[in-house]
């Protein structure tokens, strides 16, 4: 199961998107957040259950931050 966190500039997770799929299988998706937001795969996140229950996602996004921003960036010539 992969684990996507939807967070804002400050690191604040918004939402979390979990995703399954078979492992011989590509599965394809595309997420858009709203205006300032990122979406990140996290790695590492060990969940109780599986499918994980709301009340863990809720938990998980209300005491944890995002701890590297994407940083603003410019292009140049």
């Amino acid at each position: 199961m992969t684990i996507y966190a939807q967070y804002d500039r400050s690191g604040t997770i918004h939402a979390l998107v979990s995703v399954r799929a078979p492992k011989d299988k590509q599965v394809g998706m595309m997420m858009v957040p709203k205006t300032g937001h990122f979406m990140a795969e996290i790695e590492g996140l060990a969940l109780k259950t599986d499918p994980p229950s709301i009340e863990e996602v809720r938990a998980i996004a209300g005491r944890h931050k995002i701890a590297t921003v994407i940083p603003r960036t410019k292009l140049t010539r």
